[in-house]
């Protein structure tokens, strides 16, 4: 399940982006487009930066979330030393 959600999450952040790029009058898409409208290069690369560090810290938040959801799976490391000694 978490593993669904660390993939769907930037796709949903990405489409509200569209969506916002599209027909919107406020939000990080319209920042973006109307940088762009006005020729101004900095503004685009904030809202590209200020959209990469929100999808990125989701899909960190998302991690630390299973984590300490799922405390009682065993971790990637532990399977692998446990196939190795077969």
């Amino acid at each position: 399940m978490f593993t669904g959600l660390r993939i769907a999450a930037p796709y949903a952040i990405g489409t509200a982006v569209v969506g916002e790029l599209i027909s919107s009058n406020r939000g990080l898409g319209y920042s973006i487009q109307a940088a762009a409208t006005d020729f101004n290069p900095a503004g685009i690369f904030v809202g590209v930066l200020a959209l990469a560090l929100l999808v990125g810290g989701l899909n960190a938040a998302l991690g630390l979330l299973e984590r300490r959801l799922l405390a009682w799976r065993p971790s990637d490391d532990t399977v692998e030393r446990a196939q190795a000694a077969f």
